[in-house]
């Protein structure tokens, strides 16, 4: 398999090699014997168990989910309040909950969510696991002092099965158990295997490519989820690199579009590790009344409509004139990996604001694993299931086809005491934002609060407290018993972990 099935476990348990035929090199890890289940004991009703405790609050991206974000802190803007995100800041975070600034996203964001899905597919064929929990939002405990105030949204939960490699000089070595193939050779070589509970962060740039190792500013994402998770043993960051490429070019060929994804340099892949595509659905133009009509689905209707005149060179024409003379839908899906750039970009638009709906097809592996998208006979038929499996009251209006080119996996353990770390910086963030919103003008009361903050500095005596470089800690408690454990002190949880 050319991509790197994994990097290195970065806790004091044990070191994660890449497959052998992978075109990663292995990097360093820590030592001793993987914390987790070797005795047979089910993971699975744990993980459910703790899934279900939080499935009754708001689901991501949903309204809800939304309200509660604008009111505390989450997961991936942690690392901004640290110092540690080099595109945003303490400051830019006090000012988007304020409303002061508003970042309503662009292609690069809406790119890295729309994949995540597809990703979770493929870490569930390739990992040999069943992701769950990928909607929830896990709030702080109330013993954290941070009730109401951080929460976390996993990408979602899996059980993997590692087996020993070999023994090194700094310890064993594991490895993910992966394919069948793999699972048979170590049974029957009588390796050493351990079952192992997994937070998964996953990550789709759009244009970086996956260097290997977690960046920085994803660190503190992935320890808050694991103060909040008691269940896991370990967080595992997926960095997958997906590039679109035109339909004709789908499959295991390296051809992609490089013109839009511009790399800073050079790829370095030969073939796609995966591939598939992406269905993208409009809301039908079911009545010339609806589509002279302004907002929700007849907005997204007279878009997609737009967007078919567009993308195939058809002069304009109001939809009434159009279905005069009995054509009102364009006769072919638009090929989004092949098309004009802004008519990519405003599909991804319209998909990020739910306007539009999107089903992804695949992946397809090229050793026989995943759904068959390997001729073009193949492609066709997956296309007409995805035509008739349209959500009611759409259409398919187009196929993103892409190529996933490199997966590293790579190992976090758990930070001790994070919450306790965090927490100054979340209350300091909430004051700050309580205020400005109660000023008539936030605006002006922002500018006020940065020379107050600013005065504050240089009127110091000594130094202001700086965040040094993230250390590197290695001998870290990995139960639910931490200290940020996490916060549900369940007894059935505390009853399982007892019988591992």
């Amino acid at each position: 398999m050319p991509h790197a099935c994994a990097s290195t476990f970065a806790a004091q348990s044990f070191v994660m090699r890449p497959a052998e035929a992978s075109t990663k090199k292995k990097a360093s890890g820590g030592t001793g014997s993987p914390t987790g289940s070797s005795s047979g004991v089910a993971l699975e009703p744990l993980v459910d168990h703790f899934v279900s405790l939080y499935a009754n609050r708001h689901r991501q991206r949903t309204k809800g989910w939304l309200a509660m974000k604008a009111q505390s802190v989450g997961g991936s803007e942690i690392a901004a309040l640290m110092g540690y995100n080099p595109y945003s800041s303490f400051d830019d975070i006090v000012a988007s909950k304020a409303g002061v600034h508003t970042f309503t996203g662009n292609v690069a964001c809406w790119w890295g969510t729309l994949f995540e899905s597809a990703m979770e597919r493929f870490i569930e064929i390739d990992c040999a696991t069943r992701l769950k929990g990928t909607d929830i939002s896990i709030p702080s405990p109330p013993w954290s002092g941070l009730h109401k105030r951080h929460a976390n949204s996993p990408d979602g939960y899996g059980v993997v099965t590692l087996y020993q490699e070999e023994e090194e000089e700094e310890g064993p070595v594991w490895r993910i158990l992966s394919t069948e193939a793999e699972k048979a050779q170590a049974v029957a070589e009588g390796r050493p295997t351990k079952r192992i509970i997994a937070l998964f962060e996953i990550k789709c740039p759009l244009r970086r490519q996956p260097a290997g190792g977690v960046p920085n500013h994803y660190k503190p994402q992935l320890w808050s989820g694991l103060a909040l998770s008691p269940i896991a043993h370990f967080g595992v960051f997926v960095d997958a690199a997906f590039r679109k490429c035109a339909l004709w070019n789908l499959g295991h060929e390296k051809g992609y579009d490089r013109a839009y994804h511009r790399e800073r340099k050079v790829a370095r892949w030969t073939t796609p590790v995966a591939w598939g595509f992406t269905a993208v659905y409009a809301p039908e133009p079911d009545s010339l009344e609806k589509m002279s009509t302004e907002g929700g689905e007849a907005s997204a209707a007279k878009e997609a409509w737009r967007l078919h005149h567009k993308n195939f060179g058809i002069p304009f024409e109001s939809p009434q004139e159009a279905a005069k003379k009995g054509r009102l839908f364009a006769p072919d899906p638009i090929d989004f990996g092949d098309c004009d750039k802004s008519v990519f970009e405003t599909m991804m638009l319209h998909l990020d604001k739910g306007h539009f709906q999107a089903d992804h097809r695949g992946p397809c592996f090229p050793d026989g694993r995943g759904e068959a998208l390997r001729t073009g006979r193949e492609i066709g038929e997956a296309i007409d299931r995805s035509s008739e499996a349209a959500p009611a009251r759409h259409y398919l209006l187009g196929v993103l086809p892409w190529k996933v080119f490199e997966v590293d996996y790579s190992f976090v353990e758990r930070r001790e005491s994070f919450l306790v770390e965090i927490a100054p910086l979340v209350h300091e963030c909430l004051e700050a934002v309580e205020r400005l919103r109660k000023e008539k003008d936030p605006s002006r009361a922002f500018s006020a609060y940065l020379k107050e903050k600013q005065q504050k500095i240089i009127s110091k005596s000594s130094p202001e407290k700086t965040w040094e470089g993230l250390p590197d800690k290695s001998a870290q408690k990995q139960t639910w018993k931490n200290a940020d454990g996490g916060g549900v002190a369940n007894e059935q949880i505390q009853a399982l972990f007892d019988a591992i």
